[in-house]
């Protein structure tokens, strides 16, 4: 199977590259959220509206202490890390399915799950974007959209300020690398690690 990770925080465009990139070349959008998103509206605590699509502040807020609060604090930090594998191999097993983008990584332990399935993540970075973003400053300084701000071990790095190469022109060499296609491709996390500078140009997107 062929799985790859977007992680970054709300409003950098982790479910646009997911459909404009990855969705027109086979891959199935699973969300590690989602299991607790269906759980909260068969509940009748939000809307199927609000928790897949509108997300206004407070479905936002029962969504964040559903996953994390009482979610990962609950049940262990690996509930919807395992919830998530094992519908990945269902949908393998029954459907066939081979390629996955999972467009909502959040936390170490969730980069490292993809990883040892074999797959890849990408980290978005758009502080200019973020920062007109409608996330409220209690839901901005939660764990689940801080929890990555300084970490390191992340397979491809993208950017997607104005300014920077629209995704749309990055689609190519994004999917090729996503693939393992293009020996000529150099990843641009490992241009990172060897670049001084360019090392230090990442370091300013990092949120403190």
């Amino acid at each position: 199977m062929n799985i790859v990770g977007i992680s970054g925080k709300a409003g950098s465009g982790k479910d646009f590259l997911a459909k404009t990139v990855f969705a027109p070349a086979g891959f199935k959008s699973w969300s590690l959220a989602w299991h607790f998103k269906v759980w909260l509206a068969g509940q009748g605590q939000a809307t199927y509206e609000e928790v897949f699509h509108t997300k206004p502040p407070h479905v936002r807020d029962l969504l964040q202490q559903e996953g994390t609060e009482r979610g990962r604090n609950v049940y262990g930090e690996n509930i919807w890390c395992d919830t998530a594998a094992m519908w990945i191999t269902l949908l393998h097993e029954v459907w066939g399915a081979d390629r996955f983008v999972i467009p909502d990584i959040r936390f170490p332990n969730e980069v490292a799950m993809v990883q040892r399935l074999g797959g890849k993540v990408i980290r978005l970075c758009a502080p200019e974007r973020v920062a007109t973003s409608s996330l409220l400053a209690e839901a901005r300084a939660h764990p689940s959209e801080t929890a990555l701000d300084n970490y390191m071990d992340f397979d491809l790095i993208v950017f997607n300020d104005p300014g920077d190469t629209p995704l749309e022109e990055q689609c190519a060499p994004i999917l090729r690398w996503a693939c393992g296609d293009g020996d000529d491709l150099v990843s641009p996390f490992e241009q990172v690690c060897l670049d001084e500078v360019a090392q230090t140009n990442y370091e300013r997107t990092l949120y403190k």
